[in-house]
């Protein structure tokens, strides 16, 4: 049994993007649930294109309001843009304003999330409209990097 301040603490999702040397691209999406949800409440992070989504051009995992995420389908949206020649952080941002623009909860307050992209060139991005979002990354040839805060640069 789970006192009631763990079943308050943070579980936090997991995402992962990849492109292989065959230039293949795969995302993934865990999620630790939400508290307080009822049972058998299935959220995004399982749904293709709302909690991940690749195809040929590129990979995203999101996470944030699974509600929020699963009615405008944000990591298949946010593929959608960079497939069109946008650049991945630029559809990051642009669709999680999407998501806060058209999804309200009862009492009015924004759908807040994140989500990370890679694009089929190797280029990749995130947004995020929580206060923080954890992420990192690594390329051949390069250093791994990580970053926390909204102003950590990678």
């Amino acid at each position: 049994l789970q006192s009631e301040s763990e079943e308050d603490a943070p579980r936090g999702t997991v995402g992962c993007v990849a492109l292989d040397q065959a230039g293949r691209l795969a995302a993934a999406t865990s999620t630790g649930g939400s508290p307080r949800t009822r049972a058998g409440r299935i959220g995004d992070a399982p749904i293709v294109g709302a909690g991940f989504f690749a195809d040929g051009a590129a990979a995203a995992s999101s996470t944030g309001w699974g509600e929020s995420i699963l009615t405008v389908q944000l990591a298949a949206r946010t593929c959608a843009g960079v497939g069109a020649g946008f650049d991945p952080g630029a559809c990051a941002g642009r669709e999680l304003d999407v998501m806060n623009e058209r999804v309200r909860w009862r009492n009015e307050m924004a759908s807040t999330g994140g989500v990370i992209v890679l694009g089929a060139d190797g280029r990749g991005g995130w947004g995020f409209t929580t206060s923080r979002m954890a992420r990192g990354g690594w390329a051949q040839g390069h250093h791994p990097w990580s970053a926390v805060d909204p102003f950590s640069e990678a």
